[in-house]
């Protein structure tokens, strides 16, 4: 299901503009729902998912709990990523299995970019119940990206990526909603390792990549 939605912060003692170079706060959780369409030469896919994500930029680390389902196959995964610690847990729900993978980056904090172009001042809804947003766009690493945020504290309300190679018949666009973000970190105990996780190697693994989306990693 895609998400057309509000999100919506706790009041902040004093608010900052959304403006080129911001970031979101520190610690936050919230939900998200994606869709994904896909060409890779001539053939066609789609992806919905909902995640629900906890963002700790204090302890370096970030939690994922996601649904995915691609042609009728869906797949439900806890992600824990330690950026202090340098490792990613893997744990698919369904075979309640594990997979841990080093992350040699540095935690990435999410933020504007500061080359980012206001596109325009929009709202949603209606009359007396409206909701204000601003509208940016900027171009990295061969992805077009339109972000709509709140007009202050540089909150997420939508993202969408658009990559194209035409000389490998590929193309790609990922929409993404944001609903019912809170401020902090209601549960730490979610970043705990579970058992069924056993350290590894390191060196037998490669880095994980981040995307190039502003809200995600």
């Amino acid at each position: 299901m895609m998400f057309i939605v509000f999100a919506t912060f706790a009041v902040f003692a004093a608010a900052e503009p959304t403006r080129p170079g911001c970031c979101v706060p520190p610690q936050w959780e919230g939900r998200q729902g994606s869709i994904i369409g896909s060409v890779n030469k001539g053939s066609t896919s789609v992806t919905n998912a909902n995640y629900f994500m906890s963002y700790d930029e204090t302890n370096q680390r970030v939690y994922y709990e996601t649904e995915a389902e691609t042609e009728g196959v869906t797949q439900y995964l806890k992600i824990i990523q330690n950026f202090a610690k340098g490792m990613q847990y893997v744990i698919d729900l369904q075979k309640q299995n594990c997979s841990s993978f080093p992350i040699s980056q540095q935690f990435p904090k999410i933020c504007l970019p500061a080359d980012a172009q206001l596109a325009g001042k929009i709202y949603f809804g209606i009359g007396t119940n409206r909701f204000d947003a601003l509208s940016f766009t900027y171009y990295t690493h061969g992805t077009n990206v339109t972000v709509v945020g709140t007009p202050d504290d540089c909150i997420p309300v939508i993202d969408v990526l658009r990559v194209k190679d035409s000389s490998m018949g590929t193309a790609q666009m990922t929409f993404t909603g944001f609903v019912d973000l809170t401020v902090g970190i209601r549960d730490p105990s979610i970043f705990n390792v579970p058992s069924i996780c056993k350290q590894v190697d390191p060196s037998l693994f490669k880095s994980i990549a981040r995307n190039e989306g502003f809200f995600r990693f």
